[in-house]
């Protein structure tokens, strides 16, 4: 039989997140997330690596909408 990929399966993995907000002024609240706290490699769908860690950084005011601004870690050798 013939495999297209050589990739059969996806081991099972724990994801670890992190998010907070800080109350800053009266209806100004700022947000931190971090996701894949521990900078873990795995994959959603097999043969398709995820993203390393992400960093993001929003605000919201009296209940408007909130941006956030995301940043992935530069890939490095040296993670597990």
């Amino acid at each position: 039989m013939l495999q297209a990929l050589a990739i059969t399966s996806d081991p099972s993995y724990v994801r670890w997140d992190a998010a907070t907000t800080v109350p800053v002024a009266r209806g100004f609240r700022q947000l931190h997330q971090v996701q894949n706290l521990f900078d873990r490699k795995y994959q959603d769908a097999v043969g398709y690596p995820a993203l390393g860690r992400v960093t993001g950084v929003g605000y919201t005011y009296a209940g408007v909408e909130t941006k956030v601004i995301n940043k992935v870690k530069p890939e490095s050798s040296s993670r597990s």
